[in-house]
């Protein structure tokens, strides 16, 4: 195992913020921080890093709401090799949403999630800008489901 990934990796030691960025690639670290940024600011979901085990070692459980409230909105894990923004998308809020308010590649991702006790568990890699714009869009219209505040729509040209 590199060095780099050993804060992901090490069960037994707590890592900080900085020690779980470090090895990601540019790329996934800007990534990894404009979601972290949008989730914890724009969304004010509230973090918390935590052993979660094997695939996602050490990762951050991003919670909207407080007390009995507290919804828990996506994970963030550091995955040196491919960083992922990880999303638990119930059916019930699925099925509210219009086909083509996702992209193709974002319908399949969500159909080919794992699906438990009626919500689906969507690894998203954050590869992209696009991708990551998409998604976080997506965890806007979560969130506006939550409260029951209504979402900007895009303007139609």
């Amino acid at each position: 195992m590199p060095d780099a990934a050993l804060a992901w990796s090490d069960k037994y030691r707590t890592p900080d913020t900085e020690a779980l960025v470090a090895p990601l690639s540019e790329t996934g670290s800007a990534l990894f921080g404009t979601a972290r940024d949008h989730l914890r600011e724009t969304l004010e979901c509230t973090e918390t890093l935590d052993w979660h085990g094997i695939p996602w070692r050490w990762s951050f459980r991003l919670d909207h709401g407080t007390g009995k409230n507290a919804e828990t909105l996506a994970f963030l894990v550091p995955d040196p090799e491919k960083p992922l923004l990880v999303t638990p998308l119930p059916v019930t809020f699925l099925g509210g949403l219009r086909p083509r308010e996702l992209s193709k590649a974002g319908r399949d991702l969500i159909l080919n999630a794992p699906e438990i006790d009626g919500t689906y568990w969507v690894e998203w890699e954050l590869t992209t800008k696009t991708g990551l714009a998409e998604t976080l869009g997506l965890l806007d219209k979560r969130v506006a489901a939550i409260t029951g505040e209504p979402t900007a729509q895009p303007a139609r040209r």
